[in-house]
């Protein structure tokens, strides 16, 4: 289960509080406990301040991957993307932990690390969860972005020829067969926060279907 942290104590000092009080104590002008009372400081934080054990970073642990392996994490996300298999959670998760092991990071094996995904996608504002739609591979593959650019320019030409483009919308006309699955099963998959429409490629699905067939002009009867 997801924990949802909250911190309870609200923070009553600033940067500039810490730096005054560090400065006070290793001049001898102060000792630390009057300073960091007097401050409102706890103890703690400017006994590790002054160690440097602790800097001046953001609070909580480290996170297990640096920036760059995380980087290299994303890049994997986009690249599934891209292939139109994006990446259910749980395939997130899993390829991290085998990233981190092979890294020799000290995880256990069997660790859920569902807090560690929740803080990635946090730090990582431009991935998103979508629910995707499944396209077929056949269509996939035939209907690239190039295939149906070059359908466009060749009815363009022809609308022309026949001086239908602007003149004649009635005699434009336009079939399409769609099939509505009854369980579309869409899944929420991780994918850039920039994509507007999650596609999943895959086989036949062997799902009940409903087929309809619209047939209209460019006139709109």
């Amino acid at each position: 289960m997801v924990r949802n942290y909250k911190r309870k104590t609200v923070t009553n000092y600033t940067e500039a509080d810490i730096k005054e009080a560090i400065d006070a104590v290793r001049s001898n002008r102060v000792k630390p406990s009057a300073d960091a009372k007097d401050k409102n400081i706890p103890l703690a934080t400017l006994y590790a301040r002054l160690s440097g054990t602790r800097g001046s970073g953001p609070r909580g642990a480290k996170p297990i991957l640096s920036s760059e392996e995380e980087l290299f994490l994303v890049q994997t996300i986009e690249i599934f993307e891209k292939w139109q298999l994006p990446l259910l959670r749980r395939s997130v998760i899993e390829i991290a932990r085998a990233f981190m092991i092979e890294l020799g990071k000290k995880i256990r094996p069997t660790v859920q690390l569902t807090d560690w995904f929740v803080s990635f996608m946090g730090r990582h504002p431009d991935l998103k969860l979508a629910k995707c739609e499944s396209l077929e591979k056949a269509r996939s593959i035939s209907c690239p972005p190039l295939v149906l650019k070059r359908w466009f320019e060749v009815l363009h030409g022809v609308l022309s020829k026949y001086k239908l483009l602007d003149t004649r919308p009635d005699a434009i006309f336009n079939v399409d067969e769609s099939g509505f699955f009854l369980d579309p099963g869409r899944r929420s998959v991780v994918v850039k926060r920039s994509t507007k429409h999650v596609i999943s490629s895959q086989s036949g699905s062997g799902k009940e279907m409903t087929t309809v067939l619209i047939c209209t002009s460019a006139s709109g009867k």
